[in-house]
């Protein structure tokens, strides 16, 4: 839940702090607060979420100088300060003037099958255990991990098609990935429109399959990849590292890698949690 008390406050150091004086601030935060320390105190997680929250803006020297200039709101706050913050509405209006209910139907069924066809070639999401120690957790840190995944295929380059051949235009749906029926009816014409049963939505036929990765685009591997965990995770969150699941088939876009999160406290710590004994090795 995001915190509604001034950032500064949260963190008990004045506004013109240096970056040293927050980060120390922060460590002594965690220390009082963070759960896997106090797992009696009920109040804990809400305490470390406010700091965390804080911690996050007044460590970036960016966010920092936005949150000093204008606080919480961002320039959308202020008058005549909302352009190029506030969310554009995308997407284009569409008019029905015109249009006879046939083209209606049309117009809808086909916009579904193409939706269905630009899904399909998306490489699946994975996800990995990864366990930190409560250092790492805190202060964030870089870590290689071997992933199994689907990478493009270096034989056909994600095409699918063997050396020396491509993949052809799909002869039932003429390249579009969907097929269309016409029906007349008594409300007038009717279009319908599917996923093509030939090319099953891509448009594009292979004749001669890539002997490495038999025509799919994607072949499994081992791969070595840096992930970066940032400051504040805790046991049991998810890390979402864009673009690093399999690849997608024939050149589709690849999934995501998720790092599902297990925090250890070891010895450097008392046993309590009282922040007067021990303190950790790293403090």
């Amino acid at each position: 839940m995001a915190t509604d008390r001034d950032y500064y406050d949260v963190m008990g150091v004045p506004r013109g702090a240096s970056q040293d004086d927050i980060k120390k601030a922060y460590r002594e935060l965690v220390k009082k607060y963070h759960p896997d320390l106090h797992k009696d105190d009920p109040q804990a997680p809400g305490h470390m979420s406010d700091v965390n929250e804080a911690y996050d803006t007044l460590s970036d020297p960016a966010k920092r100088q936005q949150y000093d200039a204008y606080g919480k709101a961002g320039p959308a706050g202020f008058p005549g300060g909302g352009q190029g913050w506030a969310p554009q509405s995308g997407g284009s209006s569409q008019t029905y003037g015109g249009f006879d209910i046939g083209d209606l139907f049309g117009s809808f069924m086909g916009g579904f099958g193409r939706q269905q066809t630009e899904e399909t070639p998306r490489g699946r999401d994975l996800s990995v255990n990864m366990t930190l120690t409560l250092e790492e957790a805190v202060f964030g840190v870089k870590k290689e991990i071997q992933v199994r995944r689907y990478d493009v295929c270096a034989t056909c380059h994600g095409t699918g098609a063997a050396p020396g051949t491509s993949p052809k235009m799909c002869p039932t749906c003429n390249g579009a990935g969907e097929v269309r029926q016409v029906q007349d009816t008594i409300f007038g014409r009717v279009v319908t429109a599917g996923v093509c049963p030939t090319c099953r939505g891509e448009g594009k036929v292979i004749e001669s399959p890539c002997p490495a990765c038999k025509g799919s685009g994607v072949t499994k591997s081992d791969k070595t990849i840096e992930v970066t965990i940032p400051a504040g995770v805790d046991s049991g969150m998810k890390v979402r590292i864009a673009g690093q699941g399999d690849s997608g088939r024939h050149g589709g876009q690849a999934g995501d890698l998720y790092l599902l999160v297990t925090v250890q406290v070891d010895s450097r710590w008392d046993g309590d949690g009282d922040d007067s004994g021990g303190k950790p090795a790293w403090g």
